[in-house]
């Protein structure tokens, strides 16, 4: 009997260990696995697929949800830089400087081109080389209140420039922005001022031709009576 019972000791130990050790295999594959999917997200490389066919029979499932999870997230990805492309092309194509920025770190994330053709720099990473380079345009953008227009006028190399402070705030992943829309004032009156007289000249066209036509009309009749005159 105690012989049976060690044998039988023996076996379910055995069948225990084996049980152990081939559960701490799985969850050690799956695991990496995990690990090397993570990583891949972290960095964004989405071009790392998990090989379905040669794998383990515990990890099919894994790996087939992670290549899903990948795509689905490839799929955002490109839909968002979709996005962005098409709003940065948007806002190439008005004829009003946008900047925003981090209200934070003064990070700028985005600014257009007739922006730095307004404030005359190539390029801008930070909002502090606007408060360097146009200390009094950056002071009102930090005075001015949210949603609220002012003109500002600024000077370089005794020119005076006119033009129209927009500022508005937003927030997006527990971050506050503040977004700057800058429009040139007097280019605006200019176009303005063309449109007005534009209309205002189809408007006297309109009412001298009103005005010829009766005339026409009467010198007309005048002709034709003269030339029947001359024949009697």
């Amino acid at each position: 009997f105690i012989k049976k019972y060690n044998s039988l000791v023996y076996f379910f130990s055995v069948i225990f260990f084996i049980t152990v050790y081939l559960l701490y295999k799985i969850i050690r594959d799956i695991y990496k696995d995990f690990n090397n999917f993570v990583t891949a997200l972290r960095y964004r490389d989405l071009s790392q697929r998990f090989s379905i066919e040669n794998a383990p029979a515990h990890l099919k499932t894994f790996r087939r949800g992670f290549n899903t999870i990948a795509e689905e997230y490839k799929k955002l990805s490109f839909e968002k830089a979709a996005q962005y492309h098409y709003l940065q092309n948007v806002l190439e194509l008005v004829d009003t400087g946008i900047m925003a920025f981090d209200m934070a770190s003064g990070e700028v994330i985005w600014v257009n081109q007739l922006m730095k053709e307004y404030l005359r720099i190539p390029y801008l990473k930070n909002i502090s080389h606007v408060e360097k380079l146009e200390p009094q345009l950056f002071r009102e953008m930090t005075v001015i209140p949210t949603r609220e227009q002012r003109v500002v006028n600024i000077i370089r190399a005794e020119e005076e420039q006119k033009f129209l402070l927009t500022v508005s705030t937003f927030s997006s992943e527990d971050k506050t922005f503040k977004l700057i829309a800058l429009q040139d004032v007097e280019e605006t009156l200019d176009i303005t001022e063309s449109e007005a007289w534009k209309k205002l000249l189809r408007v006297l066209t309109h009412e001298i031709m009103n005005s010829i036509a009766p005339i026409s009309s009467v010198a007309n009749t005048l002709q034709t009576r003269l030339g029947q005159a001359e024949t009697w």
